[in-house]
Order: C-alpha cells, then structure tokens, then sequence
C-alpha cells in the first residue's frame, strides 16, 4: 500500500492518530520530528534556536524524502511542513495526503491544557492565552491553504477522539479499495520522483476516488513486466 501522510495543525492529534493507524493496519510509522531530533541529534527547540526555522524545514524535507523509499507506512508530519511547497508534492507522488482539520478554538484549548506546550518552538513565546490566540489565527489564515490544496481527504477532528478518527481513515481506504492496491511495478516505479507511470497510476486512481472513471477489473492471469529504462 501506498504511504500516508497525515497533515494539520500542531495539536490536531497526527502523531496519536498515526501510531493507533499504524497499529490497526499493521503497517510501520514515522513521525517526521522525531525523525529530525534522532538524525541530528538536537531537540526542535534546539535547532529553531541555534540554526533557525530555515535549516530546520531542510532537515525537515531530507526526512521527508527518506520515506518516498519505502511503501506500507503511515506518516505524522510537523504543523509546518507545507511551508515548503515542494514537500506536497512529495507527498502526492508517493501516497495519499490526509489532513487533521482543526479549529482555532478547539486547537487553542489543547495547547494550554498541554504540558509540552515550552517544546513547541513555534507558540513557546506566547506570553498569555490572548497572544497564543492571535498566533494560531495567524498561522491558520497562512497554512490553511496549502493543508486543502494538497489533501486528498479531510477529517473535521474537532470532537472525534483518536479511535474514530482512525475508524474514519480505514473507511476512506477501504471504500476507494486503496488498502493492497498496489503491484510490484507499481512499487519499484514509486522510488523514482519524476517516473511518469507512477504519476499516471496516481492520477488513475484519484479519479476513481473522485467517481469520474470506473476502476478496472484486474485479470486473473499473472502479469509479466519488462525491464524499463527510468529517468
């Protein structure tokens, strides 16, 4: 099966979600953060401060780009990680992009009620309830945008616990029949950003989810594939 990434605002629950859906489906997870902290050996905290949000969202897509390499895997992603335009289309070409939708309010409430709030660079400075407010407005009004565009489907997690989230998910998948949807062809032309057939297959796909085509009827007969010369 194809990745999936799972994209929203800090607070929204990807990491719960992605753990709990990986365990569900019995496929791997990587929470893109920790990913960061492990390779580089400094916290977020550490880098926002000693080398800057820009290294930081380099460090971020060399990860990102580490799980374009292997399929079956579900995918937590940084509150910002579409701050770099780049890192969408990365997503769509090698899976499906789910995004956690939150509000201000809702999103606002978790993170005063949450003990970690000093390890999030990005609000840590906020002195007072009305500061964080105006930040979060502010980073919706800019993220928003780019959290629809490159979504493949969208899950309003404002008053849905992580279990129906999940539910929600697995649903989605199974009613496109994306789950196992995938051959040996279709994997190996995956590793390859610019292959033109994997962009083909993806576009196939996302019209059968969108009921524009009908999806085709897979023959019983085994299939041979030829050597390809990839670009």
């Amino acid at each position: 099966m194809r990745n999936i990434y799972l994209v929203g605002h800090m607070a929204s629950g990807k990491t719960t979600v992605g753990q709990l859906l990986a365990e569900t489906l019995n496929l791997n997870f990587v929470d893109t953060d920790c990913n960061v902290e492990r390779l580089y050996g400094k916290s977020i905290n550490q880098i926002f401060k000693k080398e800057g949000e820009l290294q930081f969202r380099i460090f971020e897509t060399a990860v990102l780009l580490q799980t374009t390499l292997v399929d079956n895997t579900i995918v937590s992603t940084g509150g910002g990680i579409l701050k770099r335009m780049r890192n969408g289309v990365y997503m769509k070409d090698f899976g499906f992009v789910i995004y956690l939708e939150l509000s201000v309010e809702e999103q606002a409430k978790r993170l005063l009620a949450d003990s970690q709030l000093s390890k999030r660079p990005i609000v840590k400075d906020c002195k007072d309830s009305k500061e964080l407010f105006e930040k979060l407005n502010d980073l919706h009004e800019k993220r928003n945008v780019t959290y629809e565009y490159f979504a493949d489907y969208i899950i309003d997690v404002n008053k849905a616990s992580p279990a129906e989230i999940v539910q929600r998910i697995i649903d989605f998948l199974n009613q496109n029949k994306l789950i196992g949807d995938l051959d040996f062809l279709d994997s190996f032309a995956g590793r390859m950003q610019y292959n033109p057939y994997k962009r083909l297959r993806r576009n196939e796909n996302l019209e059968r989810i969108r009921g524009k085509v009908e999806p085709k009827k897979r023959s019983s007969k085994r299939k041979e594939y030829v050597q390809l010369d990839n670009e």
